[in-house]
Parts: C-alpha cells; structure tokens; sequence
C-alpha cells in the first residue's frame, strides 16, 4: 500500500504526505491558541471594564443622594447666608465626586458605537449625566428630579452592561469567526480522509 494520500483533480495526481497533513493540522492547532489566547484577553479587559462601569455609575448615584440628602436637610433650616456656606462645605466634596465619575463614565463609553441598542443606552446615559447639573441648579430645593434621573442612569446603565456581557459569553467575534473556521478545516480533512481511504480501497 502506498505511502501517500492521493487527490485527484482533472487528468493531474497530487499526494499529501501523512507528515504534511499532520505539520498542517499541527500548525493550525498553535494558530488557534494564539488567537483564543489572544480573544480571551480581550474578554478579561470588556469584564474589568463592565465592572468599572457599574462602580462608577453606582458612585454617581451615591454622590447624587449625598447631595439630595443635604438639600433637604437645609431646606429646614434657616435661610441665611451661613446655612448656604455650610450647605456647600457638606456636599463640596459630593459635587467634587460626582464631577469626577461622570468624567470617567464619558470616557469608558464609545462615541462612535455602532450597535443600536447599546448607542441608543449611551447617549440616555450621557444625557442623564446633563441632567444632574439641571437638577442641581433648579430652585427646587429638595432635588425631587434626582429620583428620575437616577432611574434613567440605572436603567441605560443596564442595557450597556448587558449588551457587553453578551459579548463576553458570545466570546469576541475574531473568535467566533475562528472557531467556525477550524471546524470548517477540521471538516475537510475528515471528508479527504475518508475519500482517501475509500479510493484506496477500490
């Protein structure tokens, strides 16, 4: 029994030593750890950065019921310039906060995000962050509005997370793409095995 695999195409014989088919499937197999190690890198970055995000946003509201809180309580007391002093020393510091983590959540979130779902959280996120200033700055003393604002953060805030926690389950799409490629390959040389195997035997 000869020693090679034979293809036929046309009138022409080609053979594929054992050893080559085995350096192939050898090299493809390296190929495949690189890129998974490589996209599972890349998933362990889009959890931390799901984990960052779901802080920051959770310190945002913190900061905003740090305030709210403060309001109220100055809104019962006296109206003079001293309790204003005094309300702005208790939520410096909350203000300074909230500053700082809508800061960070602008630059975590992709300008120019393509995927509808997860564009359209974006900019309710971004929009919500606006809206505390507005609320802020109103005459209303008890900051009501921060209870709505809150919910359209949490809410936007949830739609991203999940979208991106789909990717990481999905596993990245370089990855995805390989994966169907090397079952493609792994197909073909068990089809030109078999073919191999049944023309040798006729």
């Amino acid at each position: 029994m000869t020693a090679f695999f034979w293809v036929c195409k046309s009138d022409c014989m080609f053979k594929l030593e054992p050893a080559v088919i085995a350096a192939l499937i050898t090299g493809l197999i390296a190929l495949l750890g690189l890129i998974i190690s490589k996209e599972s890198k890349v998933s362990e970055f889009r959890q931390q950065w799901i984990d960052s995000l779901r802080e920051d946003v959770s310190a945002v509201i913190a900061h905003a019921e740090g305030i709210r809180r403060s309001c109220i309580s100055a809104s019962i007391g006296p109206p003079a310039d001293a309790g204003r002093q005094s309300l702005w020393d208790t939520v410096r510091d909350d203000m300074a906060g909230i500053k700082k983590k809508s800061a960070t959540i602008r630059l975590r979130l992709n300008p120019n995000e393509k995927r509808k779902n997860e564009k359209e959280a974006n900019n309710l996120i971004l929009s919500a962050l606006k809206r505390y200033r507005e609320v802020f700055d109103s005459s209303d003393t008890r900051l009501v509005g921060v209870d709505e604002v809150n919910e359209q953060l949490i809410s936007a805030t949830q739609t991203v997370l999940k979208e991106n926690w789909n990717r990481v389950r999905r596993g990245e799409r370089v990855y995805r793409i390989t994966r169907w490629l090397a079952g493609l390959f792994v197909l073909g040389v068990l089809i030109y095995l078999l073919f191999n195997t049944v023309t040798i035997n006729f």
